[in-house]
């Protein structure tokens, strides 16, 4: 394996990161969060980990908002407000060291015979310099204002269960 593919899945383990952010509860690994703001109104936010495109980002917030929605006994929303934000953060990957043995067992053969040995060879280094690797995390933010059937823009509104059937699978609902 290349050097720096090794440290690449260090980093990646080290920040507990098992592939793109899931469809989860925010945890240490990115996920999503609610808070009621009114009876019909959420904010629904979204933090993906370093391995989580925007869009995947947005449409997970997106399904959450559709799943929002729907617990609370509505059939549609709309997105008030949107915003998307990025940080960026410097990950420093140290030298690491290896050490390989290897075992054999070999035939001699010569003028008195053959002869059977064992040989054992150990092999030590380092592998790359410190590397620093940019790490870049994705959020989105939705305010939204759920609807029933009897309110006022209602046909205007995104259907939560379109938005599941359309989307759910993809991010793992």
């Amino acid at each position: 394996m290349h050097p720096i593919s090794t440290c690449a899945i260090v980093v990646l383990l080290s920040l507990g990161i098992h592939g793109c952010t899931a469809y989860n509860p925010d945890g240490f690994g990115g996920g999503y969060s609610d808070t009621p703001l009114a009876a019909n109104r959420y904010r629904v936010d979204v933090r993906g980990n370093g391995v989580t495109s925007a869009g995947r980002v947005r449409t997970i917030a997106l399904v959450r908002a559709a799943d929002v929605t729907l617990q609370n006994g509505f059939q549609r929303f709309v997105i008030l407000a949107s915003n998307d934000a990025e940080s960026r953060h410097l990950a420093t990957l140290y030298p690491g060291e290896y050490r390989a043995s290897t075992t054999g067992v070999g035939v001699i053969t010569g003028p008195y015979g053959a002869r059977q040995m064992t040989y054992t060879g150990t092999t030590r280094g380092t592998y790359q310099p410190p590397t620093q690797v940019q790490i870049t995390k994705h959020r989105a933010t939705f305010e939204i204002l759920m609807l029933k059937s009897r309110d006022a823009g209602f046909e205007d509104g995104l259907d939560a269960n379109q938005i599941i059937a359309r989307y759910g699978k993809e991010v793992g609902r």
